[in-house]
């Protein structure tokens, strides 16, 4: 289920602080990558098992969010 901006407001959240929130996870995010990330030299063709390896990760990561997205969508037509 989708948060609209009156659900917002009727708990009594202006949707300027949800945004703020995002912005917020958005710094903090981006701050951890930074630190974290290795960097891949390649040389003058594309290191295939590196692209494999970033390949299979996205994939999977998508697999893995339509799964639970279906999932939802299962669960919600059988409870009504």
């Amino acid at each position: 289920m989708w948060i609209t901006k009156i659900d917002l407001l009727f708990v009594g959240m202006h949707p300027r602080v949800l945004v703020d929130g995002f912005e917020i996870a958005k710094k903090a995010t981006m701050e951890f990558l930074e630190k974290f990330k290795t960097p891949v030299v390649m040389g003058d063709s594309p290191d295939k098992e590196i692209l494999k390896m970033v390949a299979r990760t996205t994939l999977r990561t998508k697999v893995i969010f339509s799964s639970i997205y279906n999932l939802k969508l299962c669960l919600r037509c059988q409870c009504g």
